[in-house]
């Protein structure tokens, strides 16, 4: 089975230019174009969902994906020679995981 990638692709798109905004001061009529700079009264808060989110995307990056005790218990397990392998379960495994990749689209 062989799948061909098409990675032809067209011209990029240049970038839609940008240009500042006029916002309203308090009185409702806009600023002039040039103030770039946003007024000190303006401010953000974030979601408590949006809180969540940037603190599981922070441990994502701190996290290494090891389990360090899955990984030190298999090195006792080795240096002490008790790992037992079954050629035949390790078989099987390989052949069910075949099969499947032959499956898909």
């Amino acid at each position: 089975m062989s799948t061909k990638i098409d990675t032809s692709v067209g011209p990029a798109a240049a970038p839609a230019p940008v240009r500042p905004v006029a916002r309203p001061d308090s009185s409702g009529t806009p600023a002039s174009s040039s103030t770039s700079h946003a007024k000190s009264a303006d401010s953000m808060a974030l979601t408590g969902e949006a809180r969540a989110m940037q603190e599981f995307e922070q441990r994502v990056q701190n996290d290494s994906g090891v389990d360090e005790t899955k990984v030190a218990e298999m090195r006792r397990i080795l240096a002490q020679g008790l790992y037992n392998a079954d050629p035949s379960a390790i078989a099987g495994r390989l052949m069910q995981l075949e099969w499947s990749l032959s499956r898909t689209p």
